[in-house]
Protein backbone atom coordinates (compact mmCIF):
# COMPACT_ATOMS: atom_id res chain seq x y z
CA UNK A 1 0.00 0.00 0.00
CA UNK A 2 2.87 2.29 0.69
CA UNK A 3 4.28 1.66 -2.41
CA UNK A 4 1.35 2.20 -4.26
CA UNK A 5 1.25 5.74 -2.33
CA UNK A 6 4.23 6.77 -2.98
CA UNK A 7 4.15 5.93 -6.56
CA UNK A 8 1.12 7.91 -6.63
CA UNK A 9 2.65 10.87 -5.64
CA UNK A 10 5.64 10.71 -7.75
CA UNK A 11 3.59 10.75 -11.12
CA UNK A 12 1.33 13.52 -9.27
CA UNK A 13 4.69 15.55 -9.10
CA UNK A 14 5.85 14.86 -12.63
CA UNK A 15 2.26 15.27 -14.24
CA UNK A 16 2.46 18.85 -12.01
CA UNK A 17 6.00 19.42 -13.23
CA UNK A 18 4.84 18.56 -16.89
CA UNK A 19 1.96 20.63 -16.90
CA UNK A 20 3.87 23.60 -15.37
CA UNK A 21 6.40 23.51 -18.78
CA UNK A 22 3.87 23.02 -20.92
CA UNK A 23 2.20 26.30 -19.52
CA UNK A 24 5.46 27.85 -19.87
CA UNK A 25 5.94 26.86 -23.32
CA UNK A 26 2.65 28.02 -24.39
CA UNK A 27 3.62 31.58 -23.44
CA UNK A 28 6.47 31.43 -25.84
CA UNK A 29 3.01 32.91 -28.19
CA UNK A 30 3.77 35.90 -28.61
CA UNK A 31 0.84 38.44 -28.43
CA UNK A 32 -0.88 40.53 -31.22
CA UNK A 33 2.08 38.84 -33.38
CA UNK A 34 1.38 37.62 -36.72
CA UNK A 35 0.63 33.95 -37.09
CA UNK A 36 2.43 32.67 -40.17
CA UNK A 37 2.47 29.62 -42.33
CA UNK A 38 5.92 28.73 -44.22
CA UNK A 39 5.78 26.85 -46.82
CA UNK A 40 9.48 26.44 -48.14
CA UNK A 41 11.19 23.16 -48.96
CA UNK A 42 14.91 25.00 -49.19
CA UNK A 43 14.37 27.08 -46.30
CA UNK A 44 15.93 25.94 -42.64
CA UNK A 45 12.65 25.86 -40.66
CA UNK A 46 14.72 25.91 -37.48
CA UNK A 47 16.77 28.69 -38.07
CA UNK A 48 13.92 30.77 -39.52
CA UNK A 49 12.29 30.40 -36.10
CA UNK A 50 15.40 31.09 -34.52
CA UNK A 51 16.32 34.25 -36.42
CA UNK A 52 12.52 35.28 -36.39
CA UNK A 53 11.14 34.82 -33.25
CA UNK A 54 9.00 37.77 -33.56
CA UNK A 55 5.78 35.92 -34.65
CA UNK A 56 3.31 32.83 -34.13
CA UNK A 57 4.63 29.71 -36.46
CA UNK A 58 1.53 27.44 -37.31
CA UNK A 59 1.07 24.05 -38.43
CA UNK A 60 -1.49 24.57 -40.94
CA UNK A 61 -2.46 27.38 -43.50
CA UNK A 62 -6.30 28.49 -42.94
CA UNK A 63 -5.50 29.67 -39.35
CA UNK A 64 -2.46 31.77 -40.57
CA UNK A 65 -2.82 35.52 -40.66
CA UNK A 66 0.34 35.46 -43.39
CA UNK A 67 0.74 32.29 -46.20
CA UNK A 68 4.24 32.35 -47.22
CA UNK A 69 4.99 30.04 -50.34
CA UNK A 70 8.31 29.85 -51.76
CA UNK A 71 9.00 28.72 -55.31
CA UNK A 72 12.12 28.01 -57.33
CA UNK A 73 12.82 27.62 -60.98
CA UNK A 74 16.30 26.82 -62.26
CA UNK A 75 17.75 29.92 -64.15
CA UNK A 76 20.75 28.03 -65.93
CA UNK A 77 23.71 29.83 -63.61
CA UNK A 78 21.84 28.92 -60.14
CA UNK A 79 17.83 29.23 -59.31
CA UNK A 80 15.30 32.28 -58.70
CA UNK A 81 13.10 32.08 -55.83
CA UNK A 82 9.70 33.40 -55.70
CA UNK A 83 8.57 34.39 -52.14
CA UNK A 84 4.71 35.15 -52.53
CA UNK A 85 3.33 36.18 -49.11
CA UNK A 86 -0.62 36.40 -48.96
CA UNK A 87 -2.74 38.50 -46.41
CA UNK A 88 -5.47 36.05 -44.48
CA UNK A 89 -7.85 36.89 -41.88
CA UNK A 90 -7.25 40.09 -40.60
CA UNK A 91 -4.06 40.99 -43.74
CA UNK A 92 -7.14 39.96 -46.18
CA UNK A 93 -6.35 41.32 -49.73
CA UNK A 94 -2.45 42.46 -48.49
CA UNK A 95 -0.36 40.84 -50.85
CA UNK A 96 3.35 40.81 -52.06
CA UNK A 97 5.62 38.95 -54.25
CA UNK A 98 9.70 39.48 -53.61
CA UNK A 99 12.31 37.83 -55.74
CA UNK A 100 16.38 36.78 -55.27
CA UNK A 101 18.45 34.66 -57.23
CA UNK A 102 21.42 32.79 -56.25
CA UNK A 103 24.42 31.21 -58.24
CA UNK A 104 25.41 27.91 -59.07
CA UNK A 105 28.36 27.52 -56.43
CA UNK A 106 26.48 29.02 -53.37
CA UNK A 107 25.95 26.79 -50.28
CA UNK A 108 22.90 25.58 -48.49
CA UNK A 109 23.77 28.34 -45.75
CA UNK A 110 24.48 31.36 -48.22
CA UNK A 111 20.81 30.10 -49.95
CA UNK A 112 18.99 29.83 -46.84
CA UNK A 113 20.42 33.02 -45.29
CA UNK A 114 19.38 35.14 -48.73
CA UNK A 115 15.90 32.95 -48.22
CA UNK A 116 15.52 34.39 -44.54
CA UNK A 117 16.87 38.08 -45.90
CA UNK A 118 13.83 38.28 -47.90
CA UNK A 119 11.88 36.34 -45.28
CA UNK A 120 12.52 39.61 -42.94
CA UNK A 121 12.05 41.92 -45.59
CA UNK A 122 8.50 40.60 -46.75
CA UNK A 123 7.14 40.47 -42.84
CA UNK A 124 7.85 44.12 -42.51
CA UNK A 125 4.94 45.45 -43.94
CA UNK A 126 2.39 43.15 -41.92
CA UNK A 127 4.46 43.87 -38.68
CA UNK A 128 4.17 47.46 -38.94
CA UNK A 129 0.35 47.36 -38.38
CA UNK A 130 0.76 45.52 -35.33
CA UNK A 131 1.37 46.37 -31.60
CA UNK A 132 4.71 45.12 -32.34
CA UNK A 133 6.01 48.44 -34.49
CA UNK A 134 6.65 49.97 -31.15
CA UNK A 135 9.40 47.84 -30.72
CA UNK A 136 10.80 47.97 -34.54
CA UNK A 137 13.72 49.94 -34.96
CA UNK A 138 15.18 50.81 -37.99
CA UNK A 139 18.49 52.02 -39.87
CA UNK A 140 18.70 53.20 -43.69
CA UNK A 141 22.68 52.89 -44.59
CA UNK A 142 23.58 56.01 -46.68
CA UNK A 143 26.06 54.45 -49.78
CA UNK A 144 28.43 57.41 -51.76
CA UNK A 145 27.16 57.65 -55.07
CA UNK A 146 28.95 55.85 -57.68
CA UNK A 147 29.82 56.95 -61.19
CA UNK A 148 27.91 56.66 -63.90
CA UNK A 149 30.23 53.65 -65.30
CA UNK A 150 29.98 51.75 -62.44
CA UNK A 151 26.53 51.74 -61.66
CA UNK A 152 25.47 50.42 -65.50
CA UNK A 153 24.84 46.68 -65.53
CA UNK A 154 27.82 44.51 -65.15
CA UNK A 155 29.26 43.22 -67.81
CA UNK A 156 29.56 38.94 -68.50
CA UNK A 157 32.42 37.51 -70.05
CA UNK A 158 30.69 34.38 -69.95
CA UNK A 159 27.86 35.33 -71.96
CA UNK A 160 25.42 33.73 -69.71
CA UNK A 161 27.23 30.65 -70.52
CA UNK A 162 27.20 28.31 -67.22
CA UNK A 163 29.13 25.31 -67.20
CA UNK A 164 29.84 22.26 -65.10
CA UNK A 165 31.51 18.73 -64.53
CA UNK A 166 30.92 16.32 -61.85
CA UNK A 167 31.90 12.81 -61.55
CA UNK A 168 31.53 10.28 -58.75
CA UNK A 169 30.49 7.11 -57.03
CA UNK A 170 29.14 4.89 -54.68
CA UNK A 171 30.40 0.57 -53.30
CA UNK A 172 28.51 -1.14 -50.93
CA UNK A 173 29.17 -5.03 -50.29
CA UNK A 174 29.22 -8.05 -48.35
CA UNK A 175 30.27 -11.51 -48.16
CA UNK A 176 27.11 -12.57 -50.25
CA UNK A 177 27.04 -9.53 -52.69
CA UNK A 178 29.20 -6.39 -53.74
CA UNK A 179 28.67 -3.51 -56.24
CA UNK A 180 30.62 -0.64 -57.85
CA UNK A 181 28.53 2.08 -59.74
CA UNK A 182 30.77 4.94 -61.34
CA UNK A 183 28.73 8.11 -63.05
CA UNK A 184 30.45 11.55 -64.85
CA UNK A 185 28.52 14.59 -65.99
CA UNK A 186 29.57 17.83 -68.26
CA UNK A 187 27.05 20.34 -69.08
CA UNK A 188 27.01 23.90 -70.66
CA UNK A 189 24.19 25.88 -70.54
CA UNK A 190 22.63 29.05 -71.76
CA UNK A 191 19.53 30.62 -70.24
CA UNK A 192 18.51 34.46 -71.38
CA UNK A 193 14.58 35.73 -71.49
CA UNK A 194 14.18 34.58 -75.02
CA UNK A 195 16.50 31.74 -76.07
CA UNK A 196 17.94 28.52 -73.79
CA UNK A 197 20.84 26.52 -75.23
CA UNK A 198 21.61 23.22 -73.36
CA UNK A 199 24.55 20.48 -73.85
CA UNK A 200 25.65 17.71 -71.79
CA UNK A 201 27.68 14.77 -71.96
CA UNK A 202 27.33 12.05 -69.22
CA UNK A 203 28.27 8.36 -67.98
CA UNK A 204 26.87 5.70 -65.83
CA UNK A 205 28.91 2.10 -65.11
CA UNK A 206 27.21 -0.13 -62.33
CA UNK A 207 28.30 -3.40 -61.74
CA UNK A 208 27.29 -5.84 -59.45
CA UNK A 209 28.93 -8.97 -58.00
CA UNK A 210 26.33 -12.09 -56.07
CA UNK A 211 27.64 -15.38 -55.35
CA UNK A 212 26.41 -18.50 -54.09
CA UNK A 213 28.51 -20.30 -51.30
CA UNK A 214 28.22 -24.70 -51.01
CA UNK A 215 29.67 -25.70 -48.28
CA UNK A 216 30.34 -29.62 -46.96
CA UNK A 217 29.20 -31.57 -43.80
CA UNK A 218 31.62 -29.38 -41.41
CA UNK A 219 30.07 -25.54 -42.86
CA UNK A 220 33.19 -25.38 -45.06
CA UNK A 221 32.86 -23.50 -48.41
CA UNK A 222 34.06 -25.92 -50.83
CA UNK A 223 32.87 -24.15 -54.00
CA UNK A 224 31.01 -20.79 -55.19
CA UNK A 225 29.04 -19.45 -58.17
CA UNK A 226 29.13 -16.05 -59.07
CA UNK A 227 26.64 -14.15 -61.19
CA UNK A 228 27.86 -10.94 -62.33
CA UNK A 229 25.52 -7.65 -63.76
CA UNK A 230 27.24 -4.87 -65.59
CA UNK A 231 25.03 -1.88 -67.33
CA UNK A 232 26.61 0.79 -69.46
CA UNK A 233 25.38 4.14 -70.62
CA UNK A 234 26.30 7.07 -72.50
CA UNK A 235 24.68 10.33 -73.54
CA UNK A 236 24.90 13.28 -75.46
CA UNK A 237 21.82 15.79 -75.36
CA UNK A 238 22.33 19.20 -77.42
CA UNK A 239 18.70 21.42 -77.62
CA UNK A 240 18.22 24.88 -78.80
CA UNK A 241 14.60 26.75 -77.51
CA UNK A 242 13.46 29.78 -78.79
CA UNK A 243 10.71 32.24 -77.71
CA UNK A 244 8.02 33.41 -80.30
CA UNK A 245 5.44 35.17 -77.91
CA UNK A 246 4.26 34.60 -73.94
CA UNK A 247 2.88 31.55 -74.76
CA UNK A 248 4.31 29.89 -77.39
CA UNK A 249 8.04 28.15 -78.21
CA UNK A 250 9.96 26.22 -80.79
CA UNK A 251 12.75 23.63 -80.16
CA UNK A 252 15.72 21.98 -81.84
CA UNK A 253 16.80 18.77 -80.01
CA UNK A 254 19.51 16.32 -80.53
CA UNK A 255 20.35 13.24 -78.52
CA UNK A 256 23.11 10.14 -79.15
CA UNK A 257 23.08 7.55 -76.73
CA UNK A 258 24.39 3.82 -76.42
CA UNK A 259 22.73 1.45 -73.39
CA UNK A 260 23.97 -2.25 -72.66
CA UNK A 261 20.32 -2.24 -70.79
CA UNK A 262 18.45 -0.97 -73.77
CA UNK A 263 20.24 -3.16 -76.26
CA UNK A 264 21.40 0.30 -78.32
CA UNK A 265 24.83 0.38 -79.64
CA UNK A 266 24.52 3.84 -80.68
CA UNK A 267 21.65 5.74 -81.23
CA UNK A 268 20.76 8.97 -82.55
CA UNK A 269 17.65 10.97 -82.54
CA UNK A 270 16.34 14.87 -83.68
CA UNK A 271 13.15 16.35 -83.29
CA UNK A 272 11.32 19.41 -83.60
CA UNK A 273 8.99 20.79 -81.35
CA UNK A 274 6.70 23.16 -80.56
CA UNK A 275 4.56 24.49 -77.13
CA UNK A 276 1.50 26.10 -76.48
CA UNK A 277 0.98 27.25 -72.60
CA UNK A 278 -2.42 28.33 -72.01
CA UNK A 279 -0.43 30.57 -69.30
CA UNK A 280 2.23 33.49 -69.97
CA UNK A 281 5.18 31.65 -68.99
CA UNK A 282 6.29 34.20 -66.66
CA UNK A 283 3.67 32.33 -64.33
CA UNK A 284 5.43 28.70 -64.48
CA UNK A 285 6.86 28.71 -60.70
CA UNK A 286 3.07 29.06 -60.20
CA UNK A 287 1.11 27.45 -62.86
CA UNK A 288 1.04 26.00 -66.27
CA UNK A 289 -0.50 24.26 -68.91
CA UNK A 290 1.08 23.18 -71.87
CA UNK A 291 0.99 21.27 -74.90
CA UNK A 292 4.25 19.81 -76.61
CA UNK A 293 4.01 18.46 -80.24
CA UNK A 294 7.71 16.68 -81.32
CA UNK A 295 8.59 15.11 -84.37
CA UNK A 296 11.89 13.70 -86.00
CA UNK A 297 13.52 10.76 -87.14
CA UNK A 298 15.58 8.04 -84.95
CA UNK A 299 18.34 5.89 -86.36
CA UNK A 300 19.96 2.51 -83.86
CA UNK A 301 22.13 0.44 -83.78
CA UNK A 302 21.85 -2.44 -81.87
CA UNK A 303 23.84 -4.96 -79.77
CA UNK A 304 21.56 -7.79 -81.21
CA UNK A 305 19.40 -8.50 -83.42
CA UNK A 306 15.87 -7.30 -82.31
CA UNK A 307 12.24 -9.29 -82.48
CA UNK A 308 12.03 -7.44 -85.58
CA UNK A 309 14.95 -8.91 -87.26
CA UNK A 310 16.59 -5.71 -87.57
CA UNK A 311 20.41 -4.61 -86.52
CA UNK A 312 20.14 -1.39 -87.36
CA UNK A 313 17.17 1.32 -88.56
CA UNK A 314 16.00 4.76 -89.08
CA UNK A 315 12.60 5.50 -87.82
CA UNK A 316 10.18 8.10 -87.56
CA UNK A 317 8.37 8.91 -84.20
CA UNK A 318 6.26 12.25 -82.92
CA UNK A 319 5.03 12.77 -79.62
CA UNK A 320 2.47 14.72 -78.14
CA UNK A 321 1.82 15.88 -74.59
CA UNK A 322 -0.18 17.67 -72.35
CA UNK A 323 0.91 18.76 -68.63
CA UNK A 324 -1.03 20.82 -66.08
CA UNK A 325 0.83 21.98 -62.92
CA UNK A 326 -0.40 24.40 -59.96
CA UNK A 327 1.09 25.48 -57.19
CA UNK A 328 -1.47 27.20 -54.67
CA UNK A 329 -2.04 27.86 -50.94
CA UNK A 330 -4.33 24.72 -50.98
CA UNK A 331 -1.33 22.45 -52.29
CA UNK A 332 -0.17 21.70 -55.57
CA UNK A 333 -0.87 19.68 -58.43
CA UNK A 334 0.57 18.11 -61.71
CA UNK A 335 -0.74 15.66 -64.18
CA UNK A 336 0.89 14.53 -67.78
CA UNK A 337 -0.38 12.77 -70.93
CA UNK A 338 2.09 11.80 -73.07
CA UNK A 339 1.46 9.43 -76.24
CA UNK A 340 3.81 9.14 -79.45
CA UNK A 341 4.13 6.20 -81.87
CA UNK A 342 6.73 5.41 -84.68
CA UNK A 343 5.51 6.78 -88.41
CA UNK A 344 5.84 3.51 -90.41
CA UNK A 345 3.58 1.31 -87.90
CA UNK A 346 0.79 3.05 -85.81
CA UNK A 347 0.38 -0.34 -83.99
CA UNK A 348 4.05 0.78 -82.12
CA UNK A 349 2.55 3.37 -80.02
CA UNK A 350 2.84 4.38 -75.66
CA UNK A 351 0.52 5.75 -73.67
CA UNK A 352 1.53 7.39 -70.09
CA UNK A 353 -0.20 9.59 -67.11
CA UNK A 354 1.68 11.13 -64.56
CA UNK A 355 -0.69 12.07 -61.88
CA UNK A 356 0.94 14.31 -58.71
CA UNK A 357 -1.45 15.63 -55.71
CA UNK A 358 -0.90 17.40 -52.73
CA UNK A 359 -4.28 18.79 -50.97
CA UNK A 360 -4.21 20.15 -47.65
CA UNK A 361 -8.01 18.77 -47.75
CA UNK A 362 -9.07 20.78 -44.43
CA UNK A 363 -7.36 21.78 -41.28
CA UNK A 364 -5.04 19.35 -40.54
CA UNK A 365 -5.92 17.03 -43.16
CA UNK A 366 -3.49 16.50 -45.75
CA UNK A 367 -3.98 13.58 -49.41
CA UNK A 368 -0.38 12.96 -51.13
CA UNK A 369 -0.91 11.05 -54.19
CA UNK A 370 1.10 10.19 -57.38
CA UNK A 371 2.78 7.88 -59.68
CA UNK A 372 2.25 7.18 -63.16
CA UNK A 373 1.29 4.43 -65.56
CA UNK A 374 2.54 3.82 -68.79
CA UNK A 375 0.90 0.49 -71.48
CA UNK A 376 3.58 -0.03 -73.95
CA UNK A 377 3.53 -1.43 -77.52
CA UNK A 378 6.81 0.91 -79.04
CA UNK A 379 10.02 -1.67 -78.03
CA UNK A 380 11.33 -1.97 -80.80
CA UNK A 381 14.90 -2.39 -79.62
CA UNK A 382 14.03 -5.79 -77.39
CA UNK A 383 16.63 -8.22 -78.29
CA UNK A 384 15.11 -11.08 -80.23
CA UNK A 385 17.47 -13.68 -78.15
CA UNK A 386 15.47 -14.91 -74.72
CA UNK A 387 16.75 -13.35 -71.66
CA UNK A 388 18.67 -15.01 -69.26
CA UNK A 389 17.28 -15.73 -66.01
CA UNK A 390 19.78 -14.30 -63.87
CA UNK A 391 19.60 -10.92 -66.17
CA UNK A 392 15.83 -11.05 -65.84
CA UNK A 393 16.49 -11.09 -61.95
CA UNK A 394 19.09 -8.66 -62.18
CA UNK A 395 17.18 -6.27 -63.98
CA UNK A 396 20.20 -5.41 -66.44
CA UNK A 397 18.22 -6.12 -69.59
CA UNK A 398 15.36 -4.83 -70.94
CA UNK A 399 12.17 -7.40 -71.21
CA UNK A 400 9.23 -7.22 -73.50
CA UNK A 401 6.08 -5.67 -71.02
CA UNK A 402 2.42 -4.47 -72.02
CA UNK A 403 3.08 -2.04 -68.81
CA UNK A 404 4.58 -0.21 -65.69
CA UNK A 405 3.34 1.70 -63.21
CA UNK A 406 4.57 2.94 -59.95
CA UNK A 407 1.52 4.64 -57.19
CA UNK A 408 2.16 5.69 -53.95
CA UNK A 409 -0.94 6.88 -51.49
CA UNK A 410 -0.66 9.21 -48.29
CA UNK A 411 -3.11 10.38 -46.08
CA UNK A 412 -2.08 11.98 -42.33
CA UNK A 413 -3.99 14.19 -39.88
CA UNK A 414 -2.76 16.31 -37.30
CA UNK A 415 -4.32 18.10 -34.42
CA UNK A 416 -3.45 19.56 -31.15
CA UNK A 417 -1.87 22.90 -30.55
CA UNK A 418 -1.81 25.24 -33.58
CA UNK A 419 1.35 27.01 -33.12
CA UNK A 420 4.90 25.60 -33.78
CA UNK A 421 7.16 28.18 -32.11
CA UNK A 422 9.49 26.23 -30.49
CA UNK A 423 12.89 24.67 -31.92
CA UNK A 424 13.89 22.21 -29.60
CA UNK A 425 17.17 20.00 -31.72
CA UNK A 426 17.15 17.38 -29.03
CA UNK A 427 18.32 13.55 -30.24
CA UNK A 428 17.03 14.81 -33.65
CA UNK A 429 20.90 13.96 -35.06
CA UNK A 430 22.22 17.09 -36.04
CA UNK A 431 22.46 17.87 -39.50
CA UNK A 432 21.03 21.77 -39.25
CA UNK A 433 17.51 21.92 -39.81
CA UNK A 434 14.39 19.53 -39.99
CA UNK A 435 12.76 20.10 -43.41
CA UNK A 436 8.66 19.55 -43.55
CA UNK A 437 6.61 18.38 -46.28
CA UNK A 438 3.29 19.48 -46.79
Amino acid sequence: MKKNTLLFITLFFLLGAHLAKAQNDASRVIAGAPNVFLDCFDCDYDNFKREVNYVNYLRERQSADIYVLVTSQNTGGGDEYVMYLLGQGRFEGQNDTLTVHTETDDTEREISNKLLALYKRGLLPYLLQTPLVEQISYQIVQEEEKPTEESQQPSDPWKAWVFSISGGGNANGQSASNSLSLRSRLSANRVTEKSKWRFSLSGRQNKQNFYIFYRDSLGEIISTDTFTSVVQSFYANASYIGAIDDHLSWGVFVNTNNSSYSNIKLGNDLRLGLEYDLFPYSESDRRMITLTYKIGPTYNQYEDTTIFDQLSEVVWQHQLAFNIYQNQPWGNVSFGIDYSNYLHDFRLNSLSFNPSLNWNVARGLTLTLGGYISLISDQITLPKDQVSIPSLLLRDRIVETDFSYFTYLNLSYTFGSKYSNIVNPRFDGGGGGTYYFF
